[in-house]
């Protein structure tokens, strides 16, 4: 857990308390690297909410205002899935960036 603690405070400047595990995944990397990702709950102590070294921006947002942002591929379907993010209603089917573009085709949900 002093790992889930230590990024968290890097990454985002906040301090945590570690929860319980909520779900993992698999995700192919470059080469043939396959990421193992944990997702744990965290709840903020501490800290003030600041974007990392590694990020242009940080901020909090509704799982509506999730729904608009360019996310990894499956995040929202996974932590909706694993019950974490929760929707009063149906949520809006998310715009396809590579709909049409011709992109190569991105993780299926």
């Amino acid at each position: 857990m002093s790992a889930v603690v230590r990024e968290l405070r890097e990454e985002t400047g906040l301090r945590v308390a570690v929860g319980p595990l909520v779900g993992s995944v698999r995700r192919p990397g470059p080469g043939d690297v396959v990421y193992d990702i944990f997702d744990y709950l965290a709840t903020p102590i501490g800290g003030g909410l600041a974007a990392g070294d590694d990020a242009g921006d940080v901020r909090w947002v509704t799982p509506e205002e999730l729904l608009r942002l360019p996310t990894s591929p499956g995040l929202v379907e996974a932590l909706t899935e694993w019950g974490v993010l929760a929707f009063p209603r149906t949520p809006p089917r998310p715009v396809d960036p590579f709909a049409g573009s011709g992109a190569a085709a991105r993780d299926a949900p």
